[in-house]
């Protein structure tokens, strides 16, 4: 089973649905690597895989972004922002993901991201969903 997690590069935030209890947690500032470390301890709890699902302004430098996740993040799976003309197109980002290392794929939106995640094997670990609180705040609207 996977749990989804929602997160932001800047102004972080953390959605965790797990069967008792949904947790939030926000954050400031430079905790990419943070929620690097944290995914990394995920993995070393037996988590099998974690995917990353990705959408980005095109102010924000996404090989910035990607790179504390490359030893932790199986696979990207990136999505343009749906509604924001400014709005990184899911190829630029699958480009970015592999030019530092990363496995990626480009999506159509959000819930064909989940999808994949969902029917790639295996069929545990999570999935994070960030990049823009743009891209968070969607998700959080459509799936209240």
């Amino acid at each position: 089973m996977f749990l989804p997690v929602i997160c932001h590069n800047l102004d972080m935030v953390i959605v965790r649905t797990d069967p008792c209890q949904p947790r939030i947690r926000v954050g400031w500032n430079s905790v990419k690597k943070a929620i690097a470390a944290h995914l990394s301890d995920w993995k070393t709890d037996g988590e099998s895989r974690i995917v990353l699902i990705l959408g980005m302004l095109n102010s924000k430098e996404p090989e910035e972004y990607l790179r504390p996740f490359k030893e932790v993040v199986d696979l990207v799976l990136t999505v343009a922002i749906p509604g924001e003309p400014n709005a990184l197109s899911a190829e630029d980002l699958v480009d970015a993901a592999r030019s530092v290392g990363l496995r990626a794929q480009a999506a159509e939106d959000v819930g064909a991201a989940l999808t994949l995640a969902l029917d790639t094997p295996p069929e545990t670990g999570r999935v994070l969903i960030g990049g823009s609180l743009y891209l968070a705040g969607t998700v959080l609207v459509e799936n209240g």
